[in-house]
């Protein structure tokens, strides 16, 4: 499973997939009208906004642990992957998780693209 993640704290990102391969043949993996394929623990954290995949953490939803938005429609080989991310507030840390594992408790465990507001770690691969 591939997982995307959303930290803690005050944030909102924006993702924009274009697609991944199945069968050396590019499919997009979000139809860009709903979250048809796509598994969360918490979903109200996530929404289709302008056909984009949006994360959105409010002071009336908190964010208490890492979140991740999953791709449960099998497994891709090669993939391009291209996204836009806007992230706001102090302290916001976040990512992409590809080629990842997820746990029985929901944590995605495995590569990721970091997206952080500062720093040293903004497009870090880990």
């Amino acid at each position: 499973m591939k997982a995307f993640s959303l930290s803690t704290l005050s944030i909102a990102i924006v993702f924009l997939f274009v697609g991944f391969a199945f069968a050396r043949e590019m499919q997009p993996i979000f139809d860009g009208e709903s979250l048809k394929g796509w598994k969360a623990l918490n979903v109200s954290y996530w929404s289709n906004e302008d056909g984009a995949i949006t994360a959105e953490l409010t002071q009336q939803n908190l964010c208490t642990s890492n979140q991740f938005l999953v791709w449960q429609c099998g497994d891709v080989a090669d993939f391009e992957l291209k996204l836009k991310f806007r992230v706001t507030g102090n302290g916001c840390n976040s990512g992409v998780q590809f080629r990842s594992k997820t746990k029985p408790d929901g944590l995605a465990v495995g590569s990721q693209a970091d997206i952080y507001r500062s720093g040293s770690y903004l497009g870090h691969l880990r």
